[in-house]
């Protein structure tokens, strides 16, 4: 197989990855930042855990 196509395929497959794990840690902060009855303890908790891991997504 041709070293263009496996690159391609991989570079689809990471930006794939990449645009779905932005965006929905992006709205997960959104969301809880955003709605006063959902800020409670454990979504908080989930809320800092969706920022860790925007931080490692940009990495």
């Amino acid at each position: 197989m041709d070293i263009f196509v496996v690159r391609a395929i991989m570079l689809l497959l990471y930006l794939t990855v990449f645009t779905v794990a932005v965006s929905g840690n992006f709205l997960v902060v959104y969301v809880v930042m955003n709605n006063k009855r959902m800020q409670t303890v454990t979504n908080i908790f989930i809320t800092n855990l969706a920022i860790s891991d925007l931080l490692v997504n940009f990495t």
